[in-house]
């Protein structure tokens, strides 16, 4: 029977470094939404400055094996202080934590609601993973695809080829996991 920790954030250093002395234990965290400038609607970014912060610092105290950041970094895809903001942020990430990102629909560009994931791509690079961590399979798709109203059906295709031949290439383990923005369930 695998075991299952359960706790508020004040006593999660001591719970995970309980479970690390007791046997390996392979630590995710996944964090969403710090959208820099949504809390005064794009006038300033100074709420989202101090809890993105903080969730750094908690990182960092936490030491976690990977942290997958899973969208909506900025409230405006096109304004570069937010992206300036957080990226200065996330360089303080203690660099032996590997990270990774996904984009959210506030990251990317939607333009005649067809999505363009060049702000994205400008400031974190590729779009989608697939990595093993500890034996551990964590892949990340872009569910934006999900949202383009156009349904230009390449963009959706290519990440579908990609995800193919990486799966191919990495081999699934008994321990997967899928990560992204958007649940695959939902409709528009």
């Amino acid at each position: 029977m695998k075991k299952i920790i359960l706790t508020t954030l004040c006593c999660l250093t001591a719970a995970l470094t309980s479970a690390r002395e007791k046997s390996p234990v392979t630590i995710i965290m996944q964090v969403s939404d710090p959208q820099m400038g949504f809390y005064a609607d794009n006038r300033d970014m100074a709420y989202e400055t101090r809890t993105l912060t903080k969730t750094v610092e908690a990182i960092n105290r936490l030491r976690p094996d990977v942290v997958v950041f899973t969208g909506d970094y900025v409230h405006n895809a096109a304004d570069e202080s937010q992206w300036t903001e957080f990226l200065r942020i996330v360089a303080e990430i203690n660099p032996r934590i590997k990270t990774l990102y996904l984009p959210g629909n506030h990251d990317v560009r939607l333009e005649e609601g067809s999505v363009d994931v060049e702000p994205y791509t400008k400031h974190l690079g590729i779009d989608r993973f697939c990595v093993r961590v500890n034996g551990i399979l964590l892949t990340g798709i872009n569910s934006d695809y999900l949202k383009d109203e156009t349904r230009d059906p390449s963009k959706e295709e290519n990440q579908f080829r990609w995800l193919a031949r990486s799966l191919k290439k990495k081999r699934p383990s008994r321990t997967s996991l899928v990560f992204a923005h958007h649940p695959f369930f939902l409709t528009y």
